[in-house]
């Protein structure tokens, strides 16, 4: 049990009274969610973000590694310590703590909305968060997002245990996990915004002891990586240009964050109680704290994400986190409306579609990312469901993470060194993915007077480009490569 985990480390963490109903309806609630984060994980190739994450180059420093990257060291370390205990970069193994912090995640979020709104309310608004396709997508990811919540809910819940005596320590832990969320990305800075609402409203709050066993603490544990990080690193030569470049969308294709949400839960579906919670937000945000709480944490980190950062991707979680939160007490306002208020027949057939939506929400999430059931979405349309068809990759910049994606590459590998390497390649793939799987071969884009010894067409593939009909005359294929009984992929060899 979560409980027994945090009581043996001595953390002491009060959580709310939990009776045996609600503990079934919260694990079934973690099991449901748990089988598309877990479900043939290793399927999917290394993603281009994912390969950037694995230290495979060991002439590099480990503290350079750290120090050459965009953002904090948590996903790093976090890959590099599975790839150390499993001697390679095994995709299943190395996701597995990612995928694991997600579930994790759906017990703290229910956790979190019961502190604020209660157990009925936390049950709905954990179930919509658990199956939301970003967040799946996330824990299916070698990225930071799973960490960063997970911290950050550690966070915000000790903070609000008014149940704890040591208040001193109270501080202390949520301190810590809040350091670990900032060594995860700079996204947990709007996790102050919540903050700021619940030490204002928090009976015991103390100044000094904030200041001495929160702050202090904070801005020593940051200033170890973040420091040389900033002088020495990566930070100013880099980071700061691309952070510069989301910011004005300079190099990228328009991005639309209503469809980037649509693609990861492919169906207007789960817009509906997404949107019912913004307009309750919008509408009822002035009756107590909790709601002002969740509505300034919107609404600014909306404004930030919706209008300064022109490509935000899927930052939009930042905004969608009180969403998520605002739906159970929505919901339970609603029925309680009309139970009181109407004919029980009335409230029978609500319950009964509100139960439809929510299977339904169950069905998509399965449907979109467990590989034995999704066959070929985002990235083609191989499928027989009308609504899930190949996306506006073409129209809008996108950021696909998490998907089931296999078209080969480990198969391509291995014939490409079976039969003499190559001088040289190229590919309509990802150009991280090839070189990844190549990894010893020369990734060589053709030239004026030049053409690569290899070209890999692979079948709807990341980027979403076909093969030049007329670039492929200057070839001869040499086999085809078969993924679950279907080409996915051709190997061509220069005409010599």
């Amino acid at each position: 049990m979560l409980l027994d985990f945090y009581l043996n480390m001595g953390l002491k963490l009060s959580l709310p009274a939990i009776n045996k109903k609600e503990v079934l309806y919260i694990l079934l609630i973690i099991l449901l969610s748990s089988i598309p984060r877990i479900w043939d994980l290793g399927y999917s190739h290394f993603y281009g973000d994912e390969i950037k994450v694995l230290y495979t180059d060991k002439s590099v420093p480990a503290v350079e590694f750290l120090m050459n990257q965009r953002k904090g060291p948590v996903q790093f370390i976090t890959a590099w310590v599975m790839e150390k205990i499993s001697s390679g970069y095994s995709e299943k193994i190395i996701r597995l703590p990612f995928a694991m912090a997600g579930i994790i995640n759906v017990f703290l979020f229910y956790i979190l909305v019961k502190k604020l709104f209660g157990s009925t309310s936390a049950l709905i608004s954990t179930y919509i968060f658990s199956l939301s396709g970003i967040q799946i997508a996330f824990s299916r990811t070698v990225q930071y997002q799973s960490f960063l919540l997970l911290f950050s809910f550690l966070s915000l819940i000790f903070l609000m245990d008014n149940d704890m005596k040591n208040v001193k320590l109270k501080y202390a832990l949520s301190s810590l996990f809040f350091s670990l969320a900032l060594f995860s990305h700079y996204d947990a800075v709007f996790i102050l915004i919540p903050m700021y609402f619940i030490l204002r409203n928090t009976s015991n709050f103390n100044v000094k002891h904030f200041l001495c066993y929160f702050i202090i603490p904070s801005v020593l544990v940051l200033s170890i990586f973040y420091i040389p990080y900033i002088f020495k690193g990566y930070f100013s030569n880099n980071t700061i240009n691309y952070i510069a470049r989301r910011i004005t969308g300079q190099e990228y294709k328009i991005n639309n964050s209503i469809y980037t949400f649509y693609v990861y839960n492919p169906s207007i579906v789960y817009f509906i109680p997404i949107v019912s919670s913004l307009i309750y937000l919008l509408f009822n945000n002035n009756s107590d704290w909790k709601k002002r709480m969740l509505f300034s944490w919107f609404i600014i980190t909306f404004f930030f994400f919706g209008t300064i950062v022109i490509n935000p991707g899927t930052h939009i979680n930042n905004y969608l986190l009180p969403l998520y939160i605002s739906t159970g007490p929505l919901l339970i306002n609603i029925l309680d409306k009309l139970k009181n208020y109407s004919k029980y027949f009335i409230y029978q057939i609500s319950i009964f579609t509100l139960s439809l939506l929510l299977l339904f929400i169950l069905f998509l999430s399965y449907l979109t990312f467990i590989p034995g059931l999704n066959r070929g979405y985002p990235f083609s349309n191989d499928t027989k469901y009308t609504f899930l068809r190949k996306i506006k990759k073409n129209s809008y910049h996108l950021y696909l993470y998490g998907f089931p994606y296999n078209r080969g590459w480990d198969q391509i590998s291995e014939y490409i060194k079976k039969n003499g390497g190559t001088r040289g390649f190229y590919t309509n793939d990802d150009d991280d993915v090839a070189s990844y799987y190549l990894l010893g071969y020369d990734f060589t884009p053709p030239g004026s007077n030049y053409l690569p010894d290899t070209y890999i067409d692979v079948i709807n593939n990341l980027e979403f480009k076909e093969a030049d009909p007329l670039f492929i005359l200057n070839y001869n294929k040499v086999t085809d490569i078969v993924t679950e009984g279907k080409v996915t992929a051709s190997i061509y060899k220069i005409k010599k």
